[in-house]
């Protein structure tokens, strides 16, 4: 029904798997006016495919689609589900079949809250063949502050079948909230992540077991739980964290862009990225965090931390830009933010496209520059800056110019001739390993102040590291052959001075040649 009152409670199981063989699981809508709650163990559904035909090339059934809607015939009422929906493609039984694929299983809430139980719409095991691909899995809320959320100790699922054969394509999730969104049990696992929170300052929180994109994820459902495609993150000053699993197969790539910047003139939202594996911007995967604008005083960049964390090397790329500028003001500019690339073991690569730039906001004056924080351990940790042009620059221009910090085991490499902050700070441990440094404007090798105040989630969600860093000065090598220090200023004039506020020391600690110096300025 429509009315108050008019609740629905799935006490008992639902189940729609066909017998017929290579046949979808039959569908399953559930809509009411009024709350929707599923009973703990009993209230499951299940519309998993039937498994293929013996004999033939055939295809297993897929899994049967799921809507579950509440409507706004009774406003603000919760879906609140305590048992499993399993939507999943049906098993091929021989090497010459393919397995289902997993099906569509769509939560609505046009007015109220959602919290989700497991949910899986996997792929159909391989009996030798080709395994199904995973689904997708949809989630929506329609009015302001209606939250998403999901209950303890359970998963979002969407893989490609398992076992022998040839592997098929993990499935999706898509989050489309007015509130803040908040899936972070370590179960869940998907191919695909997009999201998009509309409410002013409402976050997006999810972790992943596994290797994970941030892509787009189609059009995909039946009337009404027909929700378009959608590409990326997005939040309206709201923070962003997503973390991938903790082993080195859990890479988190970005396909496409993470942007938290403010529809009004306050601070962008943080972003906190952290993975087991290789970490990559890539095709359209920039991240923006600029403050927002339309105030006298434009907002601040919202923070950004990217951490690869575990035992083994894995690269942290750039190939696409993080922006975490000041907001413009009529009167003046935002301050930019703090960005921390951390890499516990590997390198640190800022290729072409890559730029990161912590300018402060445009204004009658402008907003002071932020700060820059490289960090890179283990045995190969060099980081590297490739390109010649802005658009892979490392950028804190304002009225007070920003800085860049650098703490490395490993040869630093940052000659990038468009490079432009005010001061610089720089830490090499390991003996025979340089730093080298090129900026377009005035520099000063000086003190940079402790910054960064994000940090991974906790365990078992995260890591729990915090982006914060300490005080620096000067310039550090360890020294030995190659321990050298290279520092060049490529303005003229005014716009050339290369201060050295703060000592510059490549002395080793045992009997080896100390670290060359050469420091050139226009």
């Amino acid at each position: 029904g429509t009315t108050t009152g008019s609740t629905l409670t799935l006490d008992q199981a639902i189940n729609t798997t066909p017998t017929t063989l290579n046949t979808a699981g039959g569908a399953v809508s559930l809509t009411a006016g009024d709350a929707i709650t599923s009973t703990a163990t009993t209230g499951t559904i299940t519309t998993t495919g039937s498994v293929s035909t013996a004999g033939a090339a055939d295809t297993a059934g897929a899994g049967g689609e799921v809507l579950i809607r509440h409507t706004t015939g009774v406003a603000n009422k919760a879906i609140t589900l305590n048992a499993a929906i399993v939507a999943s493609g049906g098993a091929s039984v021989e090497a010459a079949d393919t397995g289902g694929g997993g099906g569509v299983v769509t939560i609505l809430n046009d007015s109220g809250t959602i919290s989700v139980h497991n949910i899986t719409s996997s792929g159909g095991v391989s009996g030798g063949g080709t395994a199904g691909n995973g689904g997708t899995i949809q989630l929506k809320t329609g009015v302001a502050g209606n939250t998403i959320a999901q209950a303890g100790s359970t998963s979002l699922i969407a893989l490609a079948g398992t076992g022998a054969g040839t592997a098929g394509t993990d499935g999706n999730l898509k989050v489309i909230s007015q509130g803040a969104v908040t899936l972070t049990n370590t179960g869940n696992d998907v191919g695909t992540l997009a999201a998009s929170v509309a409410d002013n300052a409402a976050a997006f929180s999810y972790t992943d077991a596994s290797a994970l994109k941030i892509g787009t994820v189609s059009a995909d459902g039946t009337a009404p739980a027909n929700l378009g495609s959608l590409s990326g993150i997005a939040t309206k000053g709201g923070a962003v964290t997503v973390v991938a699993g903790t082993t080195t197969g859990s890479t988190l790539t970005l396909d496409q862009a993470i942007n938290t910047t403010p529809s009004s003139a306050v601070n962008g939202g943080a972003v906190v990225l952290e993975a087991g594996g290789a970490i990559t911007l890539q095709t359209s995967g920039t991240i923006t965090t600029t403050g927002g604008t339309g105030g006298a005083t434009g907002g601040v960049g919202g923070e950004v931390f990217i951490h690869h964390v575990g035992t083994t090397a894995n690269a942290i790329t750039l190939n696409k830009a993080i922006t975490a500028k000041g907001g413009a003001g009529t009167t003046t500019g935002g301050n930019g933010a703090v960005v921390t690339l951390q890499n516990d073991n590997g390198t640190i690569l800022i290729n072409a496209g890559g730029a990161v730039d912590v300018s402060g906001g445009t204004g009658t004056t402008a907003g002071n520059g932020g700060t820059i924080q490289l960090v890179s351990a283990g045995t190969s940790a060099a980081i590297t800056q490739t390109g010649t042009t802005t658009a892979e620059a490392l950028l804190a221009t304002g009225a007070t110019g920003g800085s860049l910090k650098v703490s490395s085991s490993d040869t630093v490499t940052l000659q990038n001739q468009t490079n432009d902050v005010q001061t610089l700070a720089a830490t090499i441990s390991t003996a025979g390993k340089s730093f080298n440094y090129t900026d377009a404007n005035a520099l000063d090798i000086g003190t940079v102040a402790a910054a960064g105040s994000v940090s991974a989630p906790a365990s078992p969600a995260g890591s729990g590291t915090s982006a914060s860093r300490s005080s620096m000065s000067g310039i550090t090598t360890a020294g030995g052959t190659g321990g050298d220090v290279k520092v060049v200023v490529l303005g003229t004039g005014s716009s050339g001075t290369l201060n050295v506020n703060q000592a510059i020391n490549t002395t080793p600690s045992s009997a080896v040649n100390g670290g060359a110096v050469v420091l050139e300025a226009g």
